[in-house]
């Protein structure tokens, strides 16, 4: 069914798809390691990778992990061809002042929306952080579709697209707003970002914030 305007979406991974995980995991053979001095010259070095198997297996907590991603408001939309899953926490709103300012920030290969879940509220919610409410963004954080082609470049002008209609198409709203936005990233997302400076109504967005080279 199509998704035309945001839905609201819960994060809830079946027991048997974490199940097939751990015994994917269960089964992963050690490799034989290839001396490099430890700069990883001839690959992954096998005694790390060995731990990090481990962790994913009986260390990484994905149960607490989910419930962190659904603290906040989770929604699904279809922009274009492209269907949309991204976080949005509406900034505090004072009165007689214009509606906070829309900010979109964009994770990158590899990574996830988790990255960003222990500063939304802050950005939302300044006022709890002894900032002040004035400073309130409303928060949209989008995760990007996974991307297994090495095609980043052109993946990425395909999904700024996606990302560049009008602010309020995923940040609605009935009261007088500043319809402008600020996408930011870094890495893979600086690509992002560059591409909705160019794709974007120049008139919605004010600002592109990236932590590398556009």
């Amino acid at each position: 069914m199509p998704y035309d305007t945001p839905e609201p979406f819960k994060v809830d991974i079946p027991e048997r798809a974490l199940i097939d995980l751990d015994e994917r995991l269960r089964r992963w053979k050690p490799t034989t390691a290839i001396a490099d001095n430890g700069s990883w010259a001839a690959g992954t070095d096998p005694e790390f990778l060995d731990g990090l198997v481990d962790y994913w297996r009986h260390g990484y907590d994905w149960q607490r992990c989910q419930e962190a991603i659904n603290r906040w408001p989770n929604y699904l939309v279809d922009i274009g061809p492209q269907r949309l899953h991204f976080i949005r926490e509406p900034g505090t709103e004072v009165e007689d002042a214009p509606r906070p300012m829309p900010l979109v920030m964009t994770h990158g290969w590899p990574g996830s929306i988790v990255e960003f879940l222990d500063v939304i509220d802050m950005l939302a919610h300044p006022e709890r952080h002894g900032g002040d409410p004035l400073d309130a963004f409303d928060v949209i954080a989008p995760s990007l579709p996974a991307d297994d082609s090495g095609a980043r470049a052109a993946s990425s002008c395909s999904i700024a697209s996606a990302r560049s209609p009008r602010p309020e198409r995923i940040s609605p709203t009935s009261r007088p707003s500043r319809s402008t936005g600020v996408p930011g990233g870094g890495s893979a997302p600086s690509t992002l970002t560059g591409n909705r400076r160019r794709l974007i109504r120049p008139r919605y967005l004010v600002r592109a914030v990236s932590s590398w080279p556009m």
